[in-house]
């Protein structure tokens, strides 16, 4: 499934990986430009996420204490997400992800994440695990944190040739 054609000025539905989740929902006092900077993605654009994030989110926000995410608080942000558009793991979705893992030497996590990504026909990834403005497919990779948080407001120049 191709993405969407994109208007580079405006500002196009995103999917989010596992970190921007988890540096929103801290306390801030791991980093607190990385908190500020993933609320206010959060705030700023429509986004997607797959179950597999919705299940990384579970595991480390319970996991990291150093996040300062309390339980309650943990179980606030994953009944959000599951509120909103998730993409499922699916067979289908399984084999595009070994697809994308062989194509560009990914690990079979970031290419489920590109995989979703593209199944939701979102052409931006914002992710701080991956190469920033990496372009996979359909899909381009971008770091929320890096150029002071500059693609967080509008879509990066080469987006326009995904479409």
């Amino acid at each position: 499934m191709a993405a969407p054609p994109v208007n580079p000025s405006t500002p196009t539905a995103v999917f989010i990986d596992t970190n921007v989740l988890l540096y929103a929902a801290s306390d801030g006092r791991v980093d607190p430009e990385k908190k500020r900077l993933a609320e206010e993605l959060i705030g700023t654009r429509p986004f997607v996420v797959s179950m597999q994030v919705v299940q990384e989110f579970h595991v480390k926000a319970t996991q990291k204490i150093a996040l300062g995410i309390s339980t309650e608080h943990a179980a606030q942000v994953l009944e959000g997400l599951l509120e909103r558009a998730v993409v499922g793991v699916t067979p289908e979705l399984f084999r595009e992800a070994v697809v994308l893992q062989s194509r560009f030497s990914l690990s079979y996590w970031d290419a489920a994440i590109l995989a979703a990504a593209e199944r939701a026909g979102c052409p931006l990834v914002f992710s701080e695990d991956m190469g920033h403005l990496e372009v996979c497919g359909q899909v381009m990779v971008v770091n929320p944190f890096a150029e002071e948080g500059r693609w967080i407001r509008e879509n990066p120049p080469r987006l326009h040739r995904l479409g």
